[in-house]
């Protein structure tokens, strides 16, 4: 049985490659946690692009003891976008960390993931700025969660 937490950043992803702006030359690369050594993609995609996005599992809470599932509420779904300034916005028609980050906010405020009951949200910490991983300059982390959660059965 594959995670049913695997498939909400799985399905973000696969929801964000839906949005014109995030396929539209150049294309911005989008990397969930799961894919292997995401270390070296993300140091391709700053060497290559510039910019890149990394969806990750924040955590999650279980506040319903009670219940059999268990049963998850508050799962944090981060987005962290690093940019390669330097290299990025050499290129015609770039696209920075910043626009990155409010395009993913925009795009998965309020989407509804298949494995679970309830939308993603935007955390009260939506947007801020965080400390680039190497090879960048310039970074961005994006928090969402679930309104309500989900059972796992």
């Amino acid at each position: 049985m594959s995670s049913v937490l695997n498939t909400i950043w799985e399905g973000a992803r696969d929801h964000l490659l839906t949005v014109p702006y995030f396929t539209a030359a150049p294309a911005v690369t989008l990397i969930v946690q799961d894919e292997g050594d995401i270390d070296n993609k993300i140091n391709i995609a700053l060497a290559r692009l510039g910019v890149c996005g990394v969806l990750l599992m924040g955590g999650a809470d279980c506040s319903r003891k009670n219940v059999s599932g268990p049963y998850l509420d508050n799962i944090e779904i981060v987005a962290q976008v690093a940019e390669n300034v330097i290299m990025n916005r050499r290129a015609p028609g770039y696209k920075t960390a910043l626009e990155v980050a409010e395009n993913i906010l925009n795009a998965l405020h309020l989407w509804k993931p298949a494995s679970v009951n309830e939308v993603l949200v935007a955390a009260d910490d939506a947007l801020r700025l965080i400390d680039p991983p190497p090879g960048a300059q310039l970074a961005y982390t994006v928090k969402f969660h679930t309104s309500g959660g989900l059972k796992l059965a």
